[in-house]
């Protein structure tokens, strides 16, 4: 029941007196009036998303993304001077298609508190502009239709129709944000090029922005944006995928998407985008007398903090590691992310390789940590996980519940046990899930091919059995179940040392046990002698052959680009150089097509930025300079590095809350490693498996498997 009782100025949760019913912009306004100087502060929150408007300048954005068990509040501040003040809020409303990557349920309330706000709010639905889904950025922000009549003036608080707000109470608590303020930085970096009625922004890099147009009428005016144009005007609407030959190349290419659109009225109009945008392409197409005044662009993302540093005597390996970064940027913001263009969404499987990169690149691990907490947040009652969250469309994948302990084990091994121990819980719940569906002792999921599972879920659905982008593979579900089951085995043996580690004795006994059983279940059912890439690599990472048996032979399904990490993995822990760089020289030609970012699939990929394909710069410091952690708990660390390919020198520095560590190493003639090194203080160091100083040099032989 609406409780009018609540002071509008305060804590409120506002609500319009009549709610829309579908997408919307839902506009709140308060008018103040300072006597002197004031330092204004404000926390503010909203069901979705909203941004500020003060005086008529766009000034905030909030809050951090949350989902149903978590609401955040933002927060401004300014010096304002005496007089009349107008502070406006735009909020976001786009139940269904209209906004997938959004919070989990529908809303369109805003709260908001000052000691400088003593007037009541209102609030009003302006007419004359309708939201329509994103195509092909689906997961992206509405389509904006502005038409005739519409009230350019509301983000000023000017015109009518503004109605008394109701109060009612939280939803759910706000609470603190876990995260830092996002990236606020000016994007100089783009270039015009101009035709009769068309305007194409090309920016130098791939960015993510902030994007705000002012325009001068009469006319109409369309904006579209693109990460990449296309050769022909044939699209894949499904798989969302065309040819695009080299990405920096516009002439004769074609945009494939819904457009913005704007009727203007005549004199100045100014429009900031819904959220910010993503990409490498702006168009801009104008028509009766309508002009662009003016354009910013503001970069945004996760505010990380560079702490790495590489070189080598290989120039594509240093462009891929620029590229790799680049894409981690990208792909965070207040969730990571699997791509900033399509979905926006947060899925476990990337996000462990996604923090994998982070561990070796950055010391603040904040958004990888709070991946973690918020997919145990999805857990239901029975220990399932969603695959991606938060979203509005729910998806189950299995063998992501699998990623899900193995970035526990990850997260634990590269920062400490005390960072995951919470999750522990969780992860055994998950365990119970999977237990109840297996056949045999394995597990076994026939004719999960439902990409997404609506908005709820109950045990009568089917999930998606997706493990990798193959080709001749049913969207991504491979033949039969044995590379699922070898995840299965890796997970319960991550799961055993995570229980050790933690001093869950009994917990580890059962886990080294049902491994153990899941083992000689695996080497039953399958043949070791692997059909696939994926396999291939797992039964090395899983124990069932040693790693010196490790090959790659023609005729196997390669793997995608993210699984290619467990391939990459096998051959460090396999000592074999020679499969290592072969697979690296797969993310050589990237910049030669153009690429500013590093894309989702080798081949035609559909997306040109994904950070599940960036862990190769966590395998430039893991395996390529060698420096890894030892058993969780302890501070023991080893360094082992793996030269091949053309590759004679590589040097870096690796950052982690301890300090940093520095690794520089050269092929000498005869075939032997000159390395140079130092660590933390603290640091328990060990040079190919032989205890070292923190720092020094050593000559080894490294032709040996990795100890």
């Amino acid at each position: 029941m609406i409780d009018q009782t609540i002071p509008a100025g305060l804590a409120a949760w506002l609500v319009p007196p009549e709610p829309p019913i579908g997408p919307a912009i839902v506009l709140y306004r308060n008018e103040f009036t300072l006597a002197h100087n004031t330092e204004f502060k404000l926390k503010f929150s909203a069901s979705e998303y909203a941004d500020l408007y003060l005086d008529g300048e766009w000034v905030a954005e909030g809050p951090e993304r949350g989902d149903n068990r978590h609401r955040f509040f933002a927060e401004y501040a300014a010096t304002l001077n005496p007089g009349r003040h107008v502070l406006v809020a735009r909020v976001l409303f786009a139940p269904g298609e209209a906004s997938v990557s959004g919070f989990p349920g529908d809303g369109f309330g805003f709260a908001a508190e000052s000691d400088s706000l003593t007037e009541p709010w209102s609030c009003r639905i302006p007419e004359r502009i309708e939201l329509a889904g994103a195509f092909p950025d689906w997961g992206g922000s509405p389509r904006v239709q502005i038409a005739s009549g519409f009230d350019w003036s509301c983000l000023q608080g000017g015109g009518g129709g503004w109605l008394p707000a109701v109060t009612t109470s939280f939803p759910l608590p706000a609470e603190p944000p876990w995260l830092p303020p996002m990236r606020r930085e000016p994007e100089p970096g783009y270039r015009l090029h101009r035709e009769p009625g068309r305007l194409l922004v090309i920016f130098d890099d791939y960015v993510c922005v902030r994007a705000e147009y002012v325009f001068r009428g009469p006319g109409r005016v369309e904006t579209r944006w693109a990460e990449s144009l296309y050769d022909t005007p044939e699209f894949d609407r499904v798989h969302l995928t065309g040819p695009k030959g080299n990405r920096s190349e516009f002439r004769g290419k074609h945009f494939i998407g819904a457009a913005n659109n704007y009727e203007l009225p005549g004199g100045e109009c100014c429009w900031r985008e819904l959220r910010w945008k993503a990409g490498r392409y702006l168009e801009i197409r104008l028509a009766g007398g309508a002009e662009l005044a003016e354009l910013r662009f503001e970069r945004t993302g996760y505010p990380y903090v560079r702490e790495w540093r590489a070189d080598t005597d290989l120039p594509e390996l240093n462009r891929t590691l620029e590229l790799a970064w680049r894409t981690l940027e990208c792909c965070s913001a207040d969730t990571l992310m699997d791509c900033p263009f399509y979905e926006r969404l947060q899925y476990i499987a990337d996000s462990r390789l996604e923090a994998l990169t982070g561990f070796v690149s950055t010391t603040d691990d904040r958004l990888f940590r709070k991946a973690l907490r918020m997919f145990a947040d999805s857990q239901q009652p029975d220990g399932l996980l969603f695959t991606r969250w938060p979203s509005r469309q729910i998806q189950v994948i299995p063998s992501f519940l699998l990623h899900y302990v193995i970035f526990l084990h990850e997260f634990a091994s590269w920062r400490g046990i005390g960072k995951v121990r919470e999750f522990l819980p969780a992860a055994r719940r998950v365990f119970g899930w999977l237990a109840r569906r297996t056949s045999g002792g394995l597990l076994a999921f026939p004719g999960w091919h439902d990409v997404t599972s609506g908005t709820e879920w109950n045990d009568s659905k089917k999930g998606w059995n997706f493990i990798d982008w193959c080709e001749n593979w049913n969207y991504g579900a491979p033949p039969d179940e044995s590379i699922l089951n070898l995840l299965y085995l890796l997970a319960q043996k991550k799961m055993a040392e995570l229980e050790a580690a933690c001093g869950f004795r009994e917990h580890a006994d059962f886990y080294r046990e049902e491994a153990a059983a899941t083992a000689s279940r695996v080497k039953a059912a399958y043949p070791l002698r692997a059909a696939t890439e994926h396999a291939a690599a797992l039964v090395v990472l899983a124990g069932l052959c040693p790693p010196e048996e490790f090959e790659l032979t023609p005729g196997m399904t390669p793997a995608g680009i993210g699984f290619s990490h467990h391939i990459l993995e096998a051959a460090y822990l396999a000592g074999r150089g020679d499969l290592f760089h072969r697979r690296l020289e797969a993310w050589y030609g990237f910049p030669a097509n153009g690429l500013k970012t590093l894309p989702e699939n080798f081949g035609t990929p559909r997306s040109d930025c994904h950070a599940w394909s960036s862990h190769v710069l966590y395998h430039y410091f893991s395996s390529i300079l060698g420096i890894r952690p030892g058993a969780i708990g302890s501070n023991r660390w080893n360094i082992a590095p793996l030269p091949g390919g053309k590759i004679r020198r590589a040097s870096g520095t690796m950052a982690h809350p301890a300090g940093a560590f520095r690794v520089a190493w050269e092929e000498l003639d005869d075939g032997r490693l000159r390395i140079d090194y130092s660590v933390p203080d603290g640091i328990e160091l060990a040079i190919c498996g032989e205890p070292a100083e923190n720092s020094g040099r050593r000559i080894v032989l490294r032709k040996q498997p990795v100890p």
